[in-house]
């Protein structure tokens, strides 16, 4: 039998240093020479490595051992480097491949073709043990037993040991040991959560060598979520595993009384649990033939228990033939007091926390603030009105909605009307001639109702006239909640007999005042105009917002599951034909790419009209679903307090190290730790690791970063980017071993979008190649320190979004959970960075449902900063979701951004805005925010000379990104106004104020002057002039930038 080498942990710093790219690697054997071997001319030993590597005839591997040769030194101990390799970059472009590699490019590689000599590895043993190999007898054979270990550099780049796999006559030895009957189909080993079973497509050794594991005795605290392993190498393929549990008794000997673990307390991750809408669900496992599977076990303990508890599980499984294989499985238990505090969750290496994948927290019917609970009364108009936070809907008889009105804000703005008239569903004759009439048969009535949403249902039926002899019956669903997002589906289906319609359409009415700007299916951030869109496959903008920036209607079109309820489809849904066959039509498939169907927009004088429509279709007794959202904008009121108040300063990614102190002294309140913050001492790192702060390293160093920022008033979040999860996450090979529903993918045929895909660019870093090696991806690579571990409850103030790729329920949860958490400290911030994949699928509508729940964005990868102000407003502002936002990326744009209350986060430009901000009192609550997009502008400007235009667009510059110059006043009543002008103009332009309101300004121009104060980096000072002159003053703006002006009294 193979010797199998004990692991080791190199000496902290005995290590050799990398050169340039070169990497001598993260593992070592450890071998000693002999007094008898020390004056020899060489000597040579094998090194039993058993290694996992996917394909080892692609990279010259010789046998399951090496053979090292070399001259000695001396009697001594000697390491031997076996895996090196070259590792270079970083970030999205990090080159990895192994030294002398032979996988996939010659240019790179020393070995391209593996030496004939060279075999595959599942060569004999007895390769690696064969004297012949001394050339002469000069040449020394060392024993084994000489290789003292294989020595990892750190405890995370060290093997452990169920990496270790077993030989080929390993395995069949262990399979020889029960050669028939079911339970020949495959073996058990029941492991600690410390053993992690980390490979799924090999036996590990100690499985091969040891034997079976039936049995398991585990300790653990009282009040304890503790978790454990029953691992299984199926020895023929095995479908739909199951586990059964008993209740766990007392011992012999256990005080009176003392009361059984309940069998309910078990758990099997693997088989099922409670999805993240809270429902019940299980899940088939299977294993094939030679695939190994760890089914992770939670077993809840009570916090009242102690001594010495003993149980049996029952595993089964069907295999090949019909029969089933079935084993019973001894588990021991001894509980000691005191009660584990959090269930155990304070030791993240306890692995507690998996029980968090079935937590049902924040799924409730509570409001989070700013939202009120609607309120339902009747409507005079027939059907009933669900008041929300500053808006009216009115639900029609039919069950759609007849009117969404939202409430005046600060704008001094009435209420406004949106719809024209009301939505209405539209079913047309078999010949395409006229319209079905549709008729109520059962008005909308409230089916439920809580604090969160109000649902109904209505049901309307037509009784001939299509292509057939039955009637037509169509079910109205809708939901509204408090949030304003509206969910609708109709079921349409026929009694006694198919019938024949030529469409099935959608009609919504925006009134033409309010119908001022659209985007969504294939336009973005333009003033109304008519579109035709058309269903394609895989485009995903399938949704559209009319209005303008203080009211307006979003309408999303969709088909039945999950992937329709993901901002990042394209990235998670890629293969997914997003075309349902009810809006897209029957008979579509993938191979069409697109359908005939969609939805067409007008513009008339009183209205803009969206028409979708689905095509013929024969409609029977089974019903088809239309489904399809509906929200009214903004959700919520635009603070604008609140947007002065939160001047944001990332720390980490392309920036270095930034104290507490240092963001204080900056002007920022806000800073978000990303991950791989440099520049501390000895190389530790602030937030290391990506997507997990909870390593004791890392909640250590945050928790002092984020107690000395609040010590000086600022507020701390920290970054999470969706889809991907640090190495070092104390549960990755658990979530691994639940299946691909938490982690999978293939690092060479998947590629990341954005990312360097030369042919060393896939597979990440040498870890992944070495622990991962395969079903997973790999995404952004951070080189890391090493640092002392300790531990502390680390205070967050939000967390900042890289993108999202949950639903909207999920984003209701996380608001409501960060709520909960932060009780007491002040409402947690959400920010999210949006990058925008222009027409096709922008971030306004795609994000439009979760930025409800979010205070600001930050917009950056795609954004087209050289389009026109309707462009800025309607996609780039945030207003139209009553956020606010910022802009990510380079310099020349502060104008432009100002005029919306932005900034360029982390530009030299921002502190020195924040101060001018902080210096005028610009965050005063007393201040109103006016643009050109507002009905009464109270500053308007007038050229006086230049090629430009003071509208924000025109039939010439539809976009307006080449002539506009406008302005934005923030208007502080009876104390200041701050004008801010920018200009989309490609050429200098000479404008003045033009109509000034002075009483909506609540000065008197004698007593005002204006000013052009100094900012640093964004604009020199002027001399002041008087206010009364203002329409006689010229003010020259150059092309593409502006200026910023402060109307106030002089002293």
């Amino acid at each position: 039998m193979q010797p199998l080498h004990p692991l080791t942990l190199a000496p902290l710093g005995d290590w050799p240093s990398t050169v340039g790219d070169l990497h001598l690697g993260d593992l070592r054997a450890v071998l000693r020479v002999p007094q008898s071997a020390a004056n020899a001319t060489e000597v040579w030993a094998p090194i039993w490595w058993r290694r996992r590597d996917p394909s080892p005839e692609a990279k010259g591997l010789a046998a399951p051992c090496g053979l090292v040769r070399f001259r000695p030194t001396g009697a001594t101990t000697y390491h031997v480097y076996y895996l090196p390799y070259q590792q270079s970059g970083g970030g999205a472009s990090l080159h990895f491949h192994w030294y002398n590699c032979s996988r996939a490019d010659e240019r790179h590689c020393a070995m391209a073709t593996p030496p004939p000599a060279r075999t595959r590895l599942d060569r004999s043993p007895a390769y690696c043990l064969q004297p012949s190999h001394a050339a002469t007898a000069a040449v020394v054979a060392i024993e084994s037993r000489r290789v003292s270990s294989l020595s990892g550099r750190t405890d995370f780049h060290a093997l452990s040991a169920t990496e270790l796999i077993a030989t080929p006559e390993e395995r069949a030895a262990l399979l020889a040991s029960r050669p028939a009957g079911s339970l020949a189909a495959a073996r058990v080993f029941m492991e600690p959560r410390e053993r992690a079973v980390r490979m799924s497509d090999q036996l590990q050794a100690e499985w091969a060598r040891g034997g079976e594991k039936p049995s398991l005795a585990l300790r653990a605290r009282a009040g304890e979520f503790l978790t454990f392993q029953v691992g299984v190498f199926a020895a023929s393929r095995l479908r739909a595993l199951q586990l059964e549990y008993d209740d766990l008794l007392p011992s012999e000997g256990a005080p009176a009384g003392t009361r059984a673990i309940a069998s309910s307390s078990f758990s099997c991750f693997n088989l099922g649990g409670t999805d993240y809408h809270g429902l019940p669900f299980t899940r088939d496992f299977s294993l094939a033939a030679g695939a190994v599977g760890s089914l992770w076990v939670g077993l809840d303990l009570p916090a009242s228990a102690a001594g010495a508890f003993r149980g049996a599980l029952r595993l089964s499984a069907l295999v090949e033939g019909g029969a089933r294989y079935n084993v019973s499985l001894s588990l021991r238990l001894n509980l000691t007091q005191p009660a584990a505090a959090r269930r155990g969750d304070d030791d993240i290496y306890s692995l507690s926390r998996l029980r968090w994948l079935d937590s049902t927290l924040g799924i409730d019917a509570s409001v989070p603030p700013p939202f009120v609970a609607p309120e339902v009364r009747p409507s005079p108009q027939g059907g009933f009105e669900v008041l929300l936070l500053h808006k009216r809907v009115a639900v029609g008889d039919d069950g759609l909605f007849a009117q969404v009105e939202v409430e005046h804000d600060r704008s001094r703005a009435p209420r406004r009307a949106l719809l024209s008239r009301p939505m209405a569903l539209h079913l047309l004759r078999a010949d395409g001639a006229a319209r079905l009439p549709l008729r109520v048969v059962e008005a909308a009535r409230v089916i439920a109702k809580n604090s969160s949403g109000v649902y109904w249902a209505a049901t309307l039926r037509c009784g001939g006239g299509g292509g057939g002899g039955g009637t037509l019956l169509a079910t109205v669903s809708g939901a509204l909640e408090y949030d304003s997002f509206g969910s609708f589906a109709v079921s349409l289906s026929s009694e006694g007999g198919d019938v024949s319609v030529a469409d099935v359409q959608l009609e919504l009415a925006v009134a033409r005042e309010h119908g001022r700007f659209m985007v969504g299916m294939g336009v973005e951030g333009v003033a109304a105009q008519p579109f035709a869109w058309r269903w394609a496959l895989g485009t995903g903008n399938n949704a559209v917002w009319v209005g303008r920036a203080e009211a307006g209607v979003f309408l999303r079109l969709r088909g039945e599951g999950r992937q329709w309820e993901d901002p990042m489809f394209s990235s998670d849904f890629g293969v997914i034909p997003f075309i349902p066959p009810s809006w897209g039509g029957e008979g579509t498939t993938p191979t069409t790419n697109r359908t005939a169907n969609g939805a067409n927009a007008s513009v008339g004088a009183d209205e803009v009209r969206v028409l979708v429509f689905s095509g013929a279709r024969r409609v029977g007794a089974v019903a088809q679903r239309f489904l399809f959202d509906v929200a009214a904008t903004p959700s919520k009121p635009l603070n604008l307090s609140r947007r002065f108040e939160q001047r944001y300063l990332q720390v980490g990614y392309n920036t270095p190290y930034i104290s507490p102190q240092q963001a204080a002294a900056m002007g920022a309140s806000v800073v978000t730790l990303h991950q791989g913050i440099p520049g501390l001492v000895n190389g530790t790192l602030v937030n290391p690791y990506i997507n997990y702060p909870f390593v004791p390293v890392t909640v250590e160093l945050m928790e002092n970063y984020t107690s000395q920022a609040r010590a000086l008033g600022l507020r701390t979040k920290f970054y999470y980017t969706i889809r991907e999860l640090s190495s070092h996450a104390a549960e990755l090979f658990a979530l691994r071993a639940i299946g691909g529903m938490l982690v999978d993918g293939d690092p060479y045929r998947v590629p990341q979008p954005g990312y360097c895909h030369d042919w060393d660019c896939h597979g990440g870093a040498a870890w992944l190649h070495q622990h991962a090696v395969s079903h997973y991806e790999s995404c952004w690579q951070q080189a890391l320190g090493d640092g002392e571990w300790d531990a502390a409850p680390p205070h967050i103030d939000g967390i900042y979004y890289d993108g999202i790729n949950f639903d909207r329920r999920s984003m209701q949860r996380v608001r409501k959970v960060l709520n909960q958490g932060a009780a007491g400290r002040g409402e947690p911030l959400i920010d999210i960075h949006t990058g925008d994949n222009g027409a096709m699928a922008p971030a306004a509508t795609r994000y439009l449902s979760h930025f409800a729940y979010a205070e600001s964005a930050w917009n950056g990868e795609g954004f087209d900063w050289e389009r026109g102000p309707v462009y800025w407003l309607v996609c780039v502002s945030g207003f139209i979701h009553g956020i606010f936002a910022d802009r990510l990326g380079g310099g020349g744009y502060d104008f432009k951004a100002l005029a919306f209350a932005m900034y360029t986060r982390n530009l030299n430009t921002a502190p020195h805005i924040w101060e001018f901000w902080r210096a005028v009192d610009i965050g005063n609550v007393d201040m109103v925010m006016a643009g050109w997009w507002s009905d009464e502008p109270p500053v308007t400007l007038k050229l006086i000379d230049g090629s430009c235009s003071t509208a924000p667009f025109s039939k010439a510059d539809p976009d307006g990104a080449s002539t506009s110059v406008l302005v934005t006043a923030h208007v502080a009543s009876s104390r200041l106004t701050v004008l801010v002008i920018a200009s989309w103009c490609k050429s200098d332009a000479t404008i003045t104020l033009d109509q000034v309101d002075w009483a909506v300004l609540g000065m008197e121009p004698s007593e005002c002057q204006v000013e052009q104060p100094a900012i640093a980096d964004v604009q020199d000072s002027l001399p002041p002039f008087a206010a009364v002159n203002a329409s006689a003053h010229p003010l020259i703006v150059k092309a593409d930038q502006g200026t910023v002006l402060v109307l106030r009294r002089a002293n």
